[in-house]
């Protein structure tokens, strides 16, 4: 004989207790008796943000693919839907005519036809060009500065791309304003020619000290930094004469579905322009006095990009200028490794939602059961010595155990929500 009995404190619960008067739509699936049940999902669940954290293939995709399915299908004109999509899964099986795709392979489209990124169309503010290059150059270059075995020709690089940057930004012909005349700039590179443009940027000018003067000692290690980079970051479709901009697109918003599709078998190159692409997402959102209509944010497995500045600003206080984030994670110690881990935990605090599939990782467990902590619960068991009967022992247990985690079934998930104890929810496969 075994009994337990909870004398203080919460329990996992067996059926759904979540309530969402103003919910806009309902994911599919049973509750913790097996039972036909529904997760109501309104603007003040998702407000808050929602963390989906699971080994892989326990569920999260097919719970991205439920969100996404229901978010498109409820945008208002002044909405708009970001997918960071890792795979390609989620652009193939829910692209439709007008989506906007940001990519480097013929998957890039600006709704109605090829469309490619154009850096220059996120500097649509002439009176802030050399800011916001300056932050966008910060982007780019942050992985590979961090990274670099020689830092200062990491640097060198970034700060002649801003000159170079800003110089065509400043030319008379707008034709010249995209990444293939860029490109082709730094392809052709040579000293004379850049120490001209730079006499031309007098808050530039000082920038010439990494060339000093042609055939320095240094000069050619710095030539060849940002020539490296270039062909690495504007490869495929980010060279070529596009006209997409991704703040532009979240400022007309209009129900648009933008698909920022990751290219894994280039990704140590082109990541970081991915990266920038969120990160120009989130600053365009933090750039809002106001909301402006919701900005409904997916982002799966970021953890596979360089760090993105803006995630925990835009988290802690994204959510009144119409952020809605959701976050799938394989695990806690990839994020810890990115972010360090006081950026991790403040990302994780953030999120008021969070569902847990079954998890390997123990450093994700923990973070699991600590959203609830500990309970006081008195253990009743026969002794194996007769004459003793029924021991009573009171003790402190985590609401949430490990074993609660690791025997969740797939699709099978615990959630977590404020003001409400967790409990246990099947999401159905989608398509099923």
């Amino acid at each position: 004989m075994h009994q337990r009995t909870i004398l203080k404190g919460l329990q996992i619960a067996r059926d759904i207790p979540y309530r969402d008067p103003d919910a806009f739509l309902s994911l599919v699936g049973a509750d913790g008796n097996g039972k036909n049940a529904y997760l109501p999902v309104g603007d003040s669940l998702l407000s808050r943000h929602l963390l989906m954290l699971g080994s892989p293939g326990t569920g999260k995709s097919n719970m991205m693919c439920h969100l996404l399915r229901n978010l498109r299908v409820n945008l208002t004109a002044e909405d708009v839907l970001v997918v960071f999509d890792p795979t390609g899964e989620y652009c193939a099986h829910f692209q439709q005519a007008g989506d906007i795709v940001f990519a480097d392979d013929p998957r890039a489209s600006d709704g109605s036809g090829e469309g490619c990124w154009n850096l220059f169309e996120e500097l649509a503010d002439e009176r802030r060009a050399l800011e916001d290059a300056s932050a966008l150059c910060d982007m780019l270059f942050s992985e590979r500065i961090r990274t670099a075995p020689d830092a200062y020709a990491a640097t060198a690089a970034r700060d002649l791309l801003l000159a170079l940057i800003v110089y065509l930004c400043r030319q008379k012909d707008p034709s010249l304003r995209n990444n293939e005349t860029l490109r082709g700039l730094i392809d052709g590179f040579d000293a004379e020619s850049m120490l001209t443009i730079l006499e031309s940027l007098p808050e530039l000018r000082a920038m010439a000290a990494y060339l000093v003067e042609p055939g320095a000692r240094h000069t050619p290690g710095v030539v060849a930094a940002l020539q490296q980079a270039a062909r690495e970051l504007f490869q495929g479709r980010f060279n070529a004469a596009g006209a997409l901009g991704i703040r532009k697109t979240l400022r007309a918003r209009q129900g648009k579905v933008v698909f920022v599709c990751y290219d894994a078998q280039r990704g140590r190159m082109t990541g970081p322009v991915f990266a920038t692409l969120l990160d120009l997402s989130l600053q365009e959102i933090l750039s809002r006095t106001e909301n402006e209509g919701n900005v409904y944010l997916l982002l799966d497995d970021v953890c596979a990009l360089p760090r993105l500045t803006h995630l925990e600003d835009a988290l802690l206080f994204g959510r009144s200028r119409g952020l809605r984030l959701m976050m799938a994670l394989s695990g806690v110690n990839r994020l810890s490794d990115r972010y360090g881990e006081l950026g991790a935990q403040t990302i994780l605090d953030a999120f008021g939602t969070t569902v847990a599939f079954r998890l390997h990782e123990r450093a994700a467990r923990s973070f699991v059961k600590n959203l609830y902590g500990r309970h006081r619960v008195v253990e009743s068991f026969l002794s194996s010595v007769q004459v003793r009967g029924v021991i009573e022992q009171v003790m402190d247990q985590y609401i949430i155990e490990d074993e609660d985690l690791t025997a969740l079934q797939t699709g099978e998930s615990i959630v977590a929500t404020m003001h409400y104890p967790p409990f246990y929810f099947r999401m159905k496969p989608y398509g099923g």
